[in-house]
C-alpha cells in the first residue's frame, strides 16, 4: 500500500510539472540604438533609441526639431510578434510595432510583412 501511495504522489507531481507552461520572456529587453531606416544608415547624432525594462516600462530617446536630445517614458506590452507602447506624454500617443530580433539587432515595422523596417542595434 505504501508503494502505491508513493507512486500516486510521484505521478501527480510528474503531471503537474509537465503541465506547466513556460513563461514567454521577450529577448528585446535592454537598450537599442537606431542604425538603419528603410535600408539606409542613420547618422548617430540624429538616431533615436529605446530602453525596454523588464517591469513593462521604458524610455524613448530622440532628437527634436531643434537638435535637443529628449526622452519620453512609456509603458509597453508585447507578445511574440508585436509590441504596444503607450507613452506617458499625451502628445506622443501610442506606438504599435511588429518586431523581430536576434541577439544584437531589433527590427521594428508597422506592417507584419516587415517590408519597411527600422534596425536597432543592442547598445554595448
Amino acid at each position: 500500500m505504501k508503494k502505491i501511495c508513493i507512486f500516486a504522489v510521484l505521478a501527480v507531481l510528474t503531471l503537474g510539472l509537465s503541465g506547466c507552461e513556460e513563461d514567454w520572456y521577450p529577448g528585446f529587453i535592454g537598450e537599442w540604438d537606431l542604425i538603419e531606416a528603410g535600408g539606409f544608415p542613420v547618422d548617430s547624432r540624429y538616431a533615436d533609441a529605446y530602453d525596454f525594462y523588464d517591469n513593462g516600462t521604458g524610455v524613448y530617446y530622440f532628437v527634436d526639431d531643434y537638435g535637443y536630445l529628449c526622452e519620453e517614458w512609456f509603458r509597453w506590452d508585447a507578445d511574440e510578434y508585436t509590441i504596444h507602447i503607450v507613452f506617458d506624454s499625451y502628445y506622443m500617443g501610442t506606438a504599435f510595432w511588429y518586431y523581430d530580433y536576434d541577439r544584437y539587432y531589433l527590427y521594428l515595422s508597422d506592417t507584419p510583412d516587415m517590408h519597411y523596417y527600422y534596425v536597432y542595434e543592442r547598445h554595448r
